[in-house]
């Protein structure tokens, strides 16, 4: 079933001039026919398009343009639900029916052809998210091939001096991807993962009476004794000393 869908506005942009910062109260997309421009929603989250390239922006996301590009335009409203969580670039410089239907649709939509602009804009938007959704479902693949790839390379270093840069060396990609991955399926960043990944070893470590503290916090990667008790104490409200009594205790 086609979604609920309403065209607002179609347009074209080409003037030697700044958009300055504004926001719709309906999603626009923004294909960049030509040229270079620069897009970000108030400082952060930069985002720069090149020809074939578009911007996916949701209703009351603050955005602007700079840099002189030819850019046509369409705004629409769609359920709650479709609508995109923040500013997406899009890059269809592959997709050559994008382009084509777009100069389409602003020809009608100067000719007034209403009912033909209509149907021609569902399906620009239609065609769009689905070429999303498959790249959301390759980048979901990839990202938790990537995160248990990191997550054996932690288990078999936890007990070495690691970095998320060094982590993210062996993983040939960005510290800011990994740690996406990260907060994504695990909800916590890389190296906290790590930290907590050590403070498990060592809490199954309390178990061996063969081992002191110093050593179990040696063995799970903890730079100082004194450091494992306070990290120990904090994540698990008792020492390990206090810990390993209350296993003795509990028979484990």
């Amino acid at each position: 079933m086609l979604p609920q869908f309403k065209l607002e506005t179609v347009g074209d942009f080409s003037e030697r001039r700044d958009v300055r910062h504004h926001a719709h109260t309906h999603t626009e997309l923004v294909y960049i026919l030509n040229g270079q421009c620069v897009s970000d929603n108030g400082g952060n989250n930069t985002l720069t398009a090149g020809a074939g390239m578009a911007y996916l922006i949701p209703p009351g996301a603050v955005h602007n343009q700079k840099g002189f590009c030819t850019t046509i335009f369409l705004g629409f409203t769609i359920p709650a639900e479709e609508e995109p969580d923040e500013m997406l670039l899009l890059d269809l410089r592959n997709d050559t029916l994008v382009r084509r239907w777009l100069e389409d649709l602003l020809q009608l939509y100067r000719n007034n052809r209403h009912g033909e602009v209509y149907a021609l804009a569902l399906a620009i938007y239609w065609h769009i998210c689905d070429g999303i959704r498959q790249q959301q479902t390759i980048l979901g693949f990839q990202q938790e091939s990537l995160l248990n790839s990191a997550i054996i390379y932690i288990d078999n270093n936890y007990s070495k001096k690691i970095t998320a840069g060094s982590i993210a060396r062996s993983m040939h990609c960005s510290v800011a991807t990994l740690n996406n991955c990260f907060r994504r399926y695990a909800g916590k960043s890389l190296m906290r993962y790590v930290y907590d990944f050590r403070l498990s070893i060592g809490k199954q470590l309390l178990s061996n009476d063969y081992l002191s503290i110093g050593e179990i916090a040696w063995r799970c990667g903890f730079s100082s004794l004194n450091y494992f008790v306070r990290a120990f104490h904090q994540r698990y409200g008792m020492t390990p000393g206090e810990m390993r009594k209350q296993q003795k205790k509990s028979g484990f």
